[in-house]
């Protein structure tokens, strides 16, 4: 994965060629392997010192971000910043930030589809039984108007006979 992506392996081979250059230093201080896997070294109290490096266009950092993201133990639908940290932590590769708001952009339409699409079926079956319900009460109305109106002619031929 690392090995054909041009940019990697070109400060992989500089840190195992052991030449020394400005360009060399800078990323001997930036970069170390390990295993055979290029590492981004980062200074800090509260992160992992080592973050694995990978190439920016590898299909499968789609369903890396979407595991950070959907993980109930990791980020349990986080936003944006939350997933981006929860990944920084852990590896590194350009454009990172693009990358997640890219990935979490599509994530969000995905789900506001299936919501809407919820919401749509939901309405269309509360119109059914609107419609269902409105045309039980029609023929119930019907009914009482036959019984309302029989009763009043009922009562008209009877007030007829006895005036």
């Amino acid at each position: 994965m690392q090995k054909t992506t041009p940019w990697i392996q070109e400060i992989i081979n500089c840190i195992e060629s052991n030449i020394d250059s400005p360009q060399s230093r800078k990323w001997n201080r930036k970069y170390t392997l390990k295993d055979g896997l290029l590492y981004l070294k980062e200074k800090g109290k509260w992160t992992n010192p080592l973050k694995v490096v990978l190439p920016d266009d590898n299909p499968l950092l789609d369903k890396l971000v979407h595991q950070f993201h959907d993980s109930p133990h990791l980020a349990g639908h986080a936003g944006v910043e939350k997933t981006l940290q929860l990944l920084a932590e852990r590896a590194h590769w350009k454009n990172m930030r693009e990358t997640v708001q890219q990935i979490e952009g599509k994530k969000r339409e995905e789900d506001m589809k299936e919501v809407w699409d919820k919401a749509k079926d939901a309405i269309e079956m509360n119109n059914e039984k609107s419609k269902k319900k409105f045309e039980r009460s029609r023929r119930v109305k019907k009914r009482e108007i036959k019984k309302v109106y029989s009763q009043y002619s009922m009562h008209r031929q009877l007030s007829h006979l006895q005036g």
